[in-house]
């Protein structure tokens, strides 16, 4: 993977550190931000909150107290799932990665608030 800045280096608008502007630098930027951006649209979510979902907060499905649980996660890129690693009956096999906000967060009061306000 090649970066478009060096790691710990001072690099704003194409200007580096010493002053020099780089022109190709800000070409790169942008067709790597594009086809990042593809990907997000692609699957839904921000890459971000993909890549840092390895367990997540979901509200059981199949039960009437309809709990919100933290779960552990695996990433199903073909079928744009986040699978859990010990499926249950109350949660289900897995959530659907585009349904981020609605049906699973990062943390419980992401996944409380969205519920509250879906509620109203």
């Amino acid at each position: 993977m090649k970066r478009l800045t060096e790691k710990d280096k001072e690099c704003i608008g194409g200007y580096t550190s010493n002053g020099v502007y780089d022109i190709s630098w800000q070409a790169n930027a942008f067709e790597k931000l594009g086809k990042l951006e593809d990907i997000e649209e692609e699957y839904g979510v921000d890459l971000i909150i993909l890549f840092q979902a390895k367990g997540i907060f979901v509200k059981e499905q199949n039960t009437d107290e309809k709990e919100i649980v933290f779960e552990e996660v695996t990433l199903d890129l073909d079928n744009k799932l986040l699978l859990f690693k010990h499926p249950r009956k109350e949660i289900g096999k897995g959530r659907n990665i585009s349904q981020y906000g609605k049906t699973w967060a990062l943390t419980r009061e992401e996944l409380e608030l969205s519920w509250t306000q879906k509620n109203y």
